[in-house]
């Protein structure tokens, strides 16, 4: 855990009530793409050195990612994360059919993407609404993580991030994914501007 302070406790509520609100819609997307009910935990937000980030996520390895930069009212990445065998597992909800193995792994890139897509378009727009600010995304980008890194500790522009992790479950099965979103600490002038905006308005 950093020890230095990025977000003050109110701040932090309520960007927690904002992922929570937005990862509402994409629950619902994703009930509806794969024809079962959702259920969502808490928000989970941690200050991270980007190492202990990776190490932490590398348990889950091999992981399906389809990620998405998040720019405009403030700058993030967006991720939606599955181990891969229950991402092959979402994949033949999607399909709605039986299918060998082999089918699912040639459709799993473009299934997903296709998922993350709308997931994440709903958990960021419904956040641009309640904000009442543009937030734009960048075409989706799918990686099978194997024994990589989720964040390119060469190419980040910082030594830390801020990371928020909802888990989503799929109710009949209990398997899940999660939805992150990683915030660079040297965009958070503009957060925190979109953050006491949105707290004034509502205190």
């Amino acid at each position: 855990m950093d020890n230095r302070v990025f977000l003050s406790e109110l701040e932090e509520d309520f960007l927690g009530e904002l992922f929570n609100m937005g990862v509402g819609k994409s629950a619902n997307a994703l009930s509806q793409m794969l024809g079962q009910t959702i259920e969502m935990t808490v928000p989970d937000i941690e200050v991270l050195p980007i190492h202990d980030f990776n190490l932490q996520q590398s348990q889950y390895f091999p992981l399906c990612c389809v990620s998405q930069q998040v720019s405009g009212a403030f700058d993030a990445v967006s991720m939606l994360v599955f181990p891969h065998n229950t991402s092959l597992n979402v994949v033949a909800m999607m399909m709605g059919e039986q299918l060998p193995a082999e089918a699912l792994i040639e459709l799993q890139e473009e299934a997903m993407s296709e998922m993350g897509n709308v997931v994440l378009n709903a958990c960021m727009g419904d956040i641009s609404n309640v904000i009442g600010d543009s937030i734009f995304l960048e075409l989706p980008t799918y990686r099978l993580a194997i024994s990589d890194l989720l964040i390119d500790e060469h190419e980040a522009k910082g030594d830390v991030v801020i990371h928020m992790n909802i888990k989503l479950i799929i109710s009949s099965s209990k398997e899940s994914g999660s939805l992150l979103l990683i915030l660079d600490p040297r965009a958070l002038p503009k957060l925190k501007v979109v953050l006491n905006n949105y707290i004034n308005a509502y205190s």
